[in-house]
């Protein structure tokens, strides 16, 4: 049997198209479509699977009867399942099956389509791949030129990528992120992967993973270094495929004394209150408090006083005066505690001296 060269194929067959109006896909496509093939690198499957290599797919080339025989194959690479028709998957047109897809000779050895790695490299378990694969055929008596119907192999189910979240609430305003605390036993909200591993979240203090994971809905996380510092908790996620988190996700807050003035640092809004309730957190005893180091905006102005009883008292109120800044000391038994900066403000208009005048 002839064979003819494809450039010369196609030659001729352009010059027959206005004497015979014979076009491209004029014959039924049913017949000489691929049904020996192999997908194993990897193979098909629904099921999430890690590949960092290209992936490939080899095929046998259909057993052809005179006068019919083999032009080339073309192939592209989807994320549908949709068999693609002649218009969509053209052999005489590339811009139908690029980007991810190509033409493979009828000399090639072996015929095979790849996807490559870096195309792949960003696929996360609900992304699907399809191979889309016609044959492209000839009569070599009447130089028709067709092709078979869509092969759709796949699905392939690739899973290089995971990600998450933390985030540390303040337990007393959980719309706020935790900021500063006395407690080494720390909130934790986890956005997790949808296909997260049942011990896929990874804790630690440090940007170092641990070996081991704990279950992913972990809802709070104990300190193992309590020094009064910033710290940091950095998480990783695991997902099914057994991918984890090349880079930690973060979130920081500020771990006071155990023992402490609480709240460590506070604002007294005169337009809303004068006064505010300061303790020692961390123990029962009592202490004997002072006003520290006053800041007033006018000169000779008290910024704050202490109300009420201030010795032996593990708690105190402190009334605003006037607009500054100021700290609250705590001793007890040569012991002495220092608040962080206080700070008094009026964001209204207020009779603050009592005068009558603003």
């Amino acid at each position: 049997m002839k064979r003819f060269p494809l450039c010369s194929v196609r030659v001729v067959l352009a010059s027959l198209l206005t004497l015979a109006f014979i076009s491209y896909g004029s014959l039924a496509f049913a017949t000489y479509e691929v049904t020996d093939y192999t997908a194993d690198s990897p193979p098909p499957s629904e099921t999430p699977i890690q590949w960092t290599n290209d992936m490939t797919v080899q095929w046998e080339a259909p057993s052809f009867s005179d006068p019919y025989t083999l032009v080339e194959f073309v192939y592209k690479w989807t994320t549908s399942e949709s068999a693609l028709n002649y218009t969509q998957l053209n052999a005489d047109n590339p811009s139908s099956y690029t980007p991810n897809g190509g033409t493979v000779d009828k000399d090639a050895t072996p015929y095979h389509a790849e996807l490559g790695s870096q195309e792949i490299a960003g696929d996360d378990y609900d992304d699907l791949r399809y191979l889309h694969l016609k044959t492209v055929y000839i009569n070599t008596i009447t130089v028709e030129i067709s092709h078979s119907n869509d092969k759709v192999i796949g699905p392939f189910n690739i899973d290089n990528v995971v990600s998450g979240t933390i985030r540390l609430p303040d337990p007393d305003h959980p719309d706020q992120d935790l900021q500063q605390t006395r407690q080494t036993q720390i909130t934790i909200e986890v956005g997790y992967p949808g296909d997260v591993a049942e011990n896929g979240l990874y804790l630690n203090e440090t940007s170092t993973r641990p070996s081991e994971g704990i279950p992913y809905t972990t809802t709070s996380y104990t300190l193992q270094n309590t020094d009064p510092e910033t710290k940091t908790i950095y998480a990783w996620f695991e997902d099914q495929a057994g991918n984890i988190s090349s880079t930690p996700e973060a979130a920081s807050f500020t771990l006071l004394e155990q023992v402490g003035i609480d709240p460590n640092t506070a604002a007294i809004d005169l337009a809303v209150t004068d006064t505010r309730t300061f303790r020692v957190s961390g123990t029962l005893a009592g202490y004997t408090w002072t006003v520290i180091n006053e800041t007033p905006e006018t000169a000779e102005a008290d910024v704050a006083q202490l109300t009420g009883t201030t010795t032996d008292v593990n708690s105190v109120t402190l009334q605003g005066l006037n607009p500054g800044t100021c700290q609250l000391t705590a001793q007890s038994d040569g012991t002495t505690l220092t608040s962080g900066t206080i700070t008094v403000v009026v964001t209204a208009n207020l009779d603050v001296d009592g005068n009558g005048s603003a």
